[in-house]
């Protein structure tokens, strides 16, 4: 591995590590491929573009790197499989010293695209390539629809949209969704051109518990007859846990064993505890926070639930899947491209009664011992088919031609 390179100025002491073509390939790479994402939060689009770039850093014909915004889980964990990290904390830096060093790292490392992961990653990418020398394309990846704010941080969120937009029409070269409901849903933008739906998936070697199920069941200080419901998500409006609370009250009413348990952290932790205690069942919901050690969380569950108003392809319910988890999930966004009737109960119409008479279903099924096989064809769509065809997209928009 080269020696770490330290940039001066506003960013000195911040370095990114390099990585030392193949001593197995004596191909010359066809181009350079930045990755930019924020990694503030260890959420869906963080943990598919750790999903994404671990298997294209595989890709022999192709160099790989990232810049982040926030040191933390999504930092490590892609430094910890050889991928060139350039960090650069935001709580640190103004937008401008990031911008700049944005720009230096790409003109000083012969960046060919750079892909961004979100609106902020997109406006600084779309201005870092227009004040570079060369023809530096721009990919973008949409995760998910914008989610709904209001007062200032709607104002600033209407603010980035407006930039976002402009970006995406004169300055961005293809935009990635990561299902075909939100392709259908932005078809009436300007730029609906350049579209390109490429699902989110998984390595399922990735996703295993570290420890055995009833070992995590001791820990978490679950008793045997427990029938443990659980979610893993940000804690967000547009999740609508407070839907899951409310079945909770009457799943209650008929099956005293069921356990609630919340994974995850976000804005609305408090409003959630309090209406657990105004609803009599906060001694059946557990709110654990963000964990570290998810996949041994979730290998307790015995079905994985989500509430939510739309989705892309949440890496929640891949990883639920890939683990042999049962789900119960709406049919909204992306959610009925990636699973099927072995993996999952998709329900068109979700509210607290539907839900609950769904849980009360499965929770017979469960009593009554039957349990669903899984097999190759049911696992969700795999990293290594999303990655190649995010390196096929990379060839089409000319990353392919030789380099000088």
């Amino acid at each position: 591995m080269d020696e770490p390179i330290s940039f001066s100025g506003a960013a000195d002491g911040f370095a990114d590590s390099t990585r030392q073509e193949s001593s197995a390939s004596h191909r010359q790479p066809s181009g350079h491929v930045c990755h930019i994402i924020s990694g503030d939060l260890w959420a869906g689009a963080a943990c598919q573009a750790y999903h994404l770039l671990s298997d294209l850093i595989k890709t022999e014909t192709m160099l790989f790197s990232a810049i982040t915004f926030n040191p933390g889980k999504l930092t490590n964990q892609l430094t910890s499989i050889g991928m060139p990290v350039l960090c650069l904390p935001e709580d640190r830096l103004s937008s401008l010293e990031i911008l700049s060093e944005i720009h230096r790292y790409v003109d000083n490392h012969g960046i060919d695209i750079i892909h961004c992961h979100g609106h902020k990653e997109q406006i600084f990418g779309c201005i870092a390539s227009l004040l570079l020398r060369k023809r530096v394309k721009v990919v973008r990846t949409l995760h998910g629809m914008p989610e709904p704010y209001s007062g200032l941080a709607g104002v600033r969120a209407k603010c980035y949209q407006i930039l976002q937009n402009c970006c995406s029409l004169f300055l961005t070269e293809k935009i990635v969704v990561v299902s075909n409901d939100m392709k259908d849903r932005l078809k009436q933008r300007k730029w609906a051109r350049k579209l390109i739906c490429i699902h989110n998936g998984i390595d399922p070697e990735k996703v295993k518990p570290t420890v055995s199920r009833e070992q995590m069941k001791n820990l978490l200080g679950i008793v045997g007859d427990d029938y443990v419901i659980g979610v893993a998500c940000r804690l967000v409006p547009i999740k609508r846990l407070d839907i899951l609370l409310q079945t909770m009250r009457f799943l209650q009413q008929k099956h005293k064993e069921v356990l609630l348990l919340i994974a995850g952290d976000g804005p609305l932790l408090s409003q959630l505890k309090r209406q657990a205690q105004l609803l009599g069942i906060e001694k059946r919901v557990r709110f654990l926070g963000f964990r570290t050690d998810i996949y041994d969380v979730m290998s307790t569950f015995d079905v994985f639930v989500m509430t939510s108003d739309h989705e892309g392809v949440p890496m929640g319910l891949l990883e639920a899947v890939a683990l042999g988890i049962r789900v119960v999930a709406p049919a909204v966004g992306g959610i009925p491209e990636v699973v099927n009737d072995h993996t999952a109960v998709l329900l068109e119409n979700l509210n607290c009664e539907t839900l609950a008479d769904c849980l009360h279903s499965e929770i017979l099924k469960h009593r009554a011992g039957e349990k669903g096989h899984l097999t190759q064809k049911h696992l969700p769509p795999s990293s290594g088919e999303t990655s190649l065809k995010m390196v096929q997209l990379y060839e089409n928009i000319g990353i392919s031609r030789k380099r000088k």
